[in-house]
C-alpha cells in the first residue's frame, strides 16, 4: 500500500515537472514567433518609411545608428539588405551600397514588396553610376521596368519611371538604349493611362535630343500635340502643350537659332493655366531658357528685366524645386552682368548660385553644376584670367564628352576666342578644327536623320492619305531641313573666323604661304636636324584647261585636287597653296619612302575622280606631276631651301613625259 502510495508520488512529480518543460518550451516558441514578427514589422515599417520619404529625401539620419545596430541581429533576407543599402546611399558610401543592392537583388524573389523589387535595381544603378560602372545599368533598368509595369501602383507613376530610366542618361553609350527601353515600356505595358502615355512620349522626344536624334525628337513632339488637340478630354492639355513648346524652344536653342527658341518659349509661357502652382512649375523652365536665349543675342538688358517675372512665380513652387530655379536665375543674370562688364554684381550672383548648389539634394534640372561651371569660365575669360579660364572649360568639356550633354561647341568657340585673344595660333587653330570636327558630326547626324525620315514620311504618306497626317509629316520635312541649313551656316562662319587670320587660302581653305613661314617660325626648334621630305604638286596643263573650260571651272580642280591632298596626308603634315596651281605639303618625320607612297596615293586619288581634260597633252583625264625632296631640317638654310629642290624634281617630272613624280637627290 505504501508501495502504491510512493510510486502515484513519483508519477506527481513527474507530470508536473513535464508540464513546467512543456510550459517554458511553448512560451519560448511563442516568444521568438512573436519576435519573429515583430522583426519583420520592424523592418517593413523601416521599407515604408523609406519609400514614403524617398522622393523629398527627408529620411531622418539620426536614427540611423540604432536602425542599423537593430537591423544587424535581423535575418539576411532581401528587406535587410535593401534597408542597409539605403543607408549606405543616403551617407553616400556608394561602393558599400552597390554591394548590399547586389545582395538583395540576388534575394529578389524572395520578397513581396514591389517597392523593393523596383527600388533595388534603381538604386543600384545610381550607386553603380558614383563609381563610374556602367555595364550593369541597362539590364537593371529593364528588370525594373518589368517589376514597374507588372504593378498596378507604380505602373503610371511618372516620377519612378523617369527615376528609372534617368540612370541611363549620364552616360552617352546608354542614351540610346535608354531610348529603346522606355520606347518597349510605352508599346507593350497594358492599362497605362492618358497622363503616363503623354508623358512617356515627350520624355522620349527628350532622349532623341540627348542622342542628337533632332527631327525624331521633334517628330514625338510634334505626335504629342496632335494628340492633345485632337481628344479634348485630356486633363491639363494646357500644361503638356506648354512643356512640349518648351523642348521645341530647347531644340532651337541647341541649334543655335536663338529667335526661334525664343518664339516658342513665348507660346509655352502664353498658355493659360488655372492652377498657380502648376502654372508656376510648368513655365519657370521656359522663362529661364528665354533668357538664356537673350543673352546668346547679346540683349542683356531684357534678360535681366525678364529674370523678374519669374520671381513672382517662385512663390508657389515647392522649396526642392525653387531652389533649382533661384539657381539657374542667379547663373543666368550672372552671365548677363559679365558680358556687361559688371564683375561685382556677376560675382554676387555667382555666389549665391554655388551657396544653393551646395545645399542642393534634389534635382529637379539636370546637370546645373556644369553650367554653374560654364559661367565661372566665361567670369574669367571676361576678366583676361585666361588660364584659370581654361582650366575650368577643359574640366567641363571633359564632363560633356563623357556625358554627351552636348556642349562641346560651345565651349570650343569660347576656348577658341581665348587662344585668339592671347596670339596662340596652334591652339587657335587646334580648337577650330575641333570646333568644324563637331560640326561634321553633327551633319552627318542630321543627314543620316533627314534621309531616314524622308523616306519614311514619304512611305507613310503612300499608305495614308489624311490631310492632317501629311501637315505634320511636312512639317518635320521643313524642320530638318532647317536644321541642316543652320548646320551649314555654322560651319561657314568658323571657315570665315580662320579666313580672318590672314592664314587660309580663300578658295581652296588650304593654309596659305603666310601660314607656312609661321609654321616654321614655330617649330624650327623641333625640326631641326630631323627628317623631314617637301612634295610639291603641279597640276599638268593647267594653263590649256582654264583657257578651254574656263576660270569658274579651273578653280573646282584646283579645289578637287586641294581636297585629294587632304585626304592623302590625314594628320601627318600640313598642306599650303603655294602659289596658282601649285601645292607644297611639308611632312615632318616622313620617310622619302613614305613621301613616295604618298605621291602614288595623291596621284590615284586624282586619276579616280576622272575628271575630264581633252585639252592635255597627254592624258584624257587630269593629272598632276610631283618632286619629292627629303632631307635633315637646317634653321640654316629654312624650308625654303627644301622646297626649291623639290621643285628641282618637280622640274624633272615636267620634263620625263608629266603625270609622274620624281625624287631630288643631293
Amino acid at each position: 500500500m505504501i508501495r502504491i502510495k510512493n510510486l502515484n508520488k513519483k508519477r506527481k512529480t513527474i507530470l508536473f515537472f513535464m508540464s513546467i518543460i512543456f510550459t517554458i518550451y511553448f512560451f519560448n516558441l511563442y516568444n521568438k514567433s512573436k519576435f519573429k514578427k515583430d522583426e519583420i514589422l520592424y523592418k517593413e515599417n523601416i521599407v515604408m518609411e523609406i519609400e514614403k520619404t524617398y522622393n523629398n529625401q527627408s529620411f531622418d539620419k539620426k536614427n540611423i545608428g540604432e536602425i542599423t545596430k537593430l537591423i544587424n541581429k535581423t535575418d539576411k533576407d532581401t528587406q535587410y539588405y535593401f534597408i542597409l543599402g539605403y543607408i549606405d546611399y543616403i551617407n553616400k558610401d556608394y561602393k558599400s551600397a552597390s554591394k548590399n543592392f547586389e545582395q538583395a537583388k540576388n534575394k529578389i524573389l524572395e520578397t513581396n514588396s514591389s517597392f523593393i523589387k523596383i527600388y533595388t535595381y534603381i538604386l543600384l544603378n545610381k550607386s553603380l553610376i558614383h563609381e563610374n560602372k556602367y555595364d550593369d545599368l541597362i539590364e537593371n533598368c529593364k528588370m525594373a521596368f518589368k517589376q514597374i509595369g507588372r504593378d498596378k501602383k507604380y505602373k503610371n507613376d511618372n516620377k519612378i519611371i523617369w527615376d528609372n530610366i534617368s540612370t541611363l542618361i549620364k552616360n552617352k553609350d546608354t542614351i540610346n538604349s535608354s531610348i529603346n527601353i522606355l520606347n518597349t515600356y510605352l508599346q507593350e505595358t497594358r492599362d497605362l493611362n492618358d497622363e503616363c502615355k503623354i508623358n512617356l512620349i515627350r520624355n522620349l522626344g527628350f532622349l532623341y535630343s540627348l542622342d542628337y536624334r533632332y527631327s525624331e525628337s521633334i517628330y514625338q513632339y510634334l505626335h504629342l500635340i496632335k494628340i492633345l488637340d485632337s481628344n479634348k478630354n485630356i486633363r491639363n492639355i494646357n500644361i503638356h502643350k506648354s512643356k512640349v513648346f518648351t523642348n521645341i524652344g530647347d531644340i532651337n536653342y541647341i541649334l543655335g537659332d536663338y529667335q526661334m527658341a525664343i518664339q516658342y518659349y513665348d507660346k509655352a509661357i502664353g498658355l493659360e493655366i488655372e492652377n498657380k502652382t502648376e502654372n508656376a512649375m510648368t513655365k519657370s523652365m521656359a522663362y529661364i531658357n528665354k533668357i538664356s536665349s537673350y543673352i546668346e543675342i547679346n540683349k542683356y538688358d531684357e534678360a535681366i528685366n525678364l529674370s523678374k517675372k519669374i520671381y513672382s512665380l517662385l512663390d508657389y513652387i515647392d522649396k526642392d524645386s525653387r531652389d533649382d530655379i533661384e539657381m539657374l536665375i542667379y547663373n543666368n543674370l550672372a552671365l548677363a552682368y559679365i558680358y556687361k562688364h559688371d564683375f561685382n554684381k556677376a560675382q554676387q550672383l555667382l555666389n549665391k548660385s554655388l551657396e544653393l548648389l551646395k545645399n542642393d539634394k534634389i534635382e529637379f534640372s539636370l546637370n546645373k553644376e556644369v553650367f554653374i561651371n560654364i559661367s565661372y569660365a566665361e567670369f574669367y575669360k571676361e576678366q583676361k584670367k585666361y588660364d584659370k579660364s581654361l582650366d575650368i572649360f577643359n574640366y567641363t568639356l571633359q564632363q560633356s564628352t563623357q556625358n554627351g550633354l552636348g556642349l562641346e561647341m560651345h565651349i570650343y568657340k569660347s576656348i577658341i576666342e581665348i587662344y585668339k585673344n592671347k596670339n596662340d595660333l596652334d591652339n587657335y587653330i587646334k580648337y577650330n578644327k575641333a570646333l568644324m570636327d563637331e560640326r561634321d558630326k553633327l551633319e552627318i547626324q542630321f543627314k543620316k536623320d533627314y534621309m531616314k525620315y524622308a523616306t519614311q514620311l514619304y512611305e507613310r504618306d503612300e499608305l495614308k492619305s489624311k490631310e492632317q497626317q501629311r501637315k505634320i509629316n511636312m512639317l518635320i520635312l521643313i524642320f530638318s531641313i532647317i536644321i541642316l541649313l543652320l548646320i551649314l551656316i555654322s560651319r561657314m562662319k568658323v571657315i570665315k573666323l580662320l579666313k580672318k587670320s590672314n592664314f587660309i587660302d580663300g578658295m581652296t581653305n588650304l593654309y596659305n604661304r603666310k601660314y607656312l613661314d609661321y609654321y616654321i617660325e614655330k617649330n624650327k626648334k623641333n625640326f631641326d636636324h630631323k627628317k623631314v621630305s617637301i612634295i610639291l604638286i603641279d597640276i599638268d596643263y593647267f594653263k590649256k584647261y582654264n583657257d578651254n573650260y574656263g576660270h569658274i571651272k579651273g578653280d573646282e580642280i584646283i579645289k578637287e585636287v586641294s581636297n585629294s591632298l587632304k585626304n592623302s596626308i590625314k594628320d601627318q603634315g600640313i598642306v599650303i597653296r603655294y602659289g596658282g596651281e601649285e601645292m607644297v605639303l611639308i611632312l615632318p618625320e616622313v620617310s622619302i619612302d613614305n613621301a613616295k607612297v604618298i605621291a602614288e596615293k595623291i596621284q590615284e586619288s586624282i586619276r579616280g575622280k576622272q575628271i575630264e581634260h581633252k585639252y592635255s597633252d597627254i592624258c584624257h583625264i587630269l593629272t598632276v606631276s610631283i618632286g619629292i625632296y627629303t632631307n635633315e631640317f637646317s634653321q640654316n638654310e629654312g624650308i625654303y631651301k627644301m622646297i626649291d629642290n623639290a621643285d628641282k624634281a618637280l622640274y624633272s617630272a615636267k620634263n620625263k613625259g608629266r603625270n609622274r613624280y620624281e625624287v631630288f637627290y643631293d
